[in-house]
């Protein structure tokens, strides 16, 4: 989303973190925001437990690091690739989003709702407050977006993003539509928590994206490792603010 030579060295990591967050970046999405703004919570935001506490979510700050090996040995490179804070409302619902990194200056997403709790539209603003782009979504009858079309700040359309997901309402297909073509498809698969486990677009031989996490006392991950091509490449830590 946001060189990147000290970061990672080995090829699959370097060429799957810059192909992937100069894309994320430039149109779209990151695909929490479709599971997180429209579906179930994968992150229980919506349960409460014993009066008096709650396993909703009020504001996580994800940060990632990359892995790189040093005189043999595998280090966390201890410099922020990229950070990403989220705010929710009380009722778990992404209210508003801000990202930064190596690859770009601060930007905020900000989150618009319908009256039915459908998350219709996306406005991404520089850091100076002006717009950088924006996000419409088609809502399908289950209340989930079927489609996302992204526009640069003139308005003019970037890409199309067409959302297919499983019984359980977790994203498993992202196809990407640039100037009417299809593009590539990305796949995805989940664990029982609803947390994304594996990402392929089919574009990078042996570009599968794996994760495995570790948990909070409230189930909600606080720490995850991404694996290119079965290597690992990055780790992120999540802090979690509950109501």
């Amino acid at each position: 989303m946001k060189s990147m030579k000290t970061y990672c060295k080995e090829s699959y990591c370097f060429y799957h973190a810059k192909k992937f967050s100069v894309l994320l970046m430039a149109l779209s999405t990151i695909l929490f925001s479709c599971n997180m703004s429209n579906t179930k919570s994968t992150d229980n935001s919506g349960e409460n437990t014993q009066e008096g506490t709650t396993n909703v979510i009020k504001s996580t700050n994800t940060r990632s690091f990359f892995i790189s090996k040093k005189f043999g040995k595998v280090v966390v490179d201890e410099r922020v690739f990229e950070s990403t804070y989220e705010e929710f409302n009380k009722e778990g619902k992404l209210i508003a989003k801000t990202d930064s990194g190596s690859f770009s200056s601060v930007e905020k997403s900000n989150y618009v709702y319908d009256n039915k709790g459908n998350n219709i539209e996306i406005n991404i603003n520089n850091e100076d407050g002006s717009l950088e782009s924006k996000k419409t979504n088609k809502i399908n009858e289950l209340g989930q977006i079927s489609e996302q079309i992204n526009y640069d700040s003139k308005g003019e359309e970037i890409a199309v993003f067409k959302f297919k997901y499983d019984k359980k309402g977790n994203m498993i297909a992202r196809k990407t539509v640039i100037n009417g073509e299809n593009k590539f498809t990305t796949r995805y698969k989940y664990d029982k928590k609803g947390n994304k486990v594996y990402e392929w677009d089919g574009s990078i031989e042996n570009g599968q994206s794996t994760y495995d996490y570790e948990f909070d006392e409230k189930g909600n991950w606080i720490t995850s490792s991404e694996y290119v091509g079965g290597k690992k490449c990055k780790i992120f830590k999540r802090e979690i603010k509950y109501y």
